[in-house]
């Protein structure tokens, strides 16, 4: 396991089960913690995750990677509170042990996973406002185009950013094509 990114998301969970634990929802202490210290707590987990990331990835890609982190991992405590009646130690162990999982499964491959899907979903969606400016159909026929177009095309952008060298080079790929596309979205916007 990449011990950077293990202890990342280990730190960014404690921040998140801090957050979750000043909800009067949730069921697992009889009271809810301070939202003050709670907050500050998950903000401090929240910078130190990112800054932990950076030893191995640039800004951008460690604050999408802690951001996307953060919601998944929201997701995860909340469905399983929801779900499964647990205390608080057998809930921590049953959640942390699913993303300690997580984080062994994705390897050295995260940074190009994020690459793919963040890259190339902003690749698509740029592509496609391009493709809808210049198509001169009813404004329908083009959002049903686009439809039809633009998962293909980020499935393409995604495949394009797996057969890189390395995640830095990935993120080079998807910058470059969006940066063009972004200047033909700007320059059709501003005619």
């Amino acid at each position: 396991m990449n011990i950077v990114i293990g202890t990342a998301v280990v730190v960014l969970w404690l921040g998140c089960l801090a957050l979750l634990l000043c909800s009067k929802h949730q069921r697992l202490l009889k009271k809810p913690l301070s939202k003050e210290a709670s907050t500050l707590c998950f903000a401090t987990s929240f910078m130190l995750s990112i800054w932990l990331l950076m030893a191995e990835y640039n800004l951008v890609a460690a604050s999408l990677m802690v951001l996307v982190f953060t919601l998944a991992i929201w997701l995860s405590q909340v469905l399983l509170l929801g779900h499964v009646k647990l205390k608080l130690a057998p809930f921590s162990c049953v959640n942390l042990a699913f993303w300690l999982a997580v984080v062994q499964l994705g390897g050295s491959m995260w940074s190009k996973t994020f690459a793919a899907l963040f890259g190339g979903c902003l690749i698509s969606i740029s592509l496609m406002l391009n493709l809808n400016y210049l198509l001169p159909i009813a404004v329908d026929i083009r959002l049903f185009v686009g439809l039809l177009i633009s998962f293909p095309l980020w499935v393409g952008a995604m495949i394009w950013c797996y057969g890189s060298d390395s995640a830095w080079h990935a993120w080079r790929r998807c910058g470059g094509l969006l940066l063009v596309s972004i200047s033909f979205n700007t320059l059709f916007f501003l005619r």
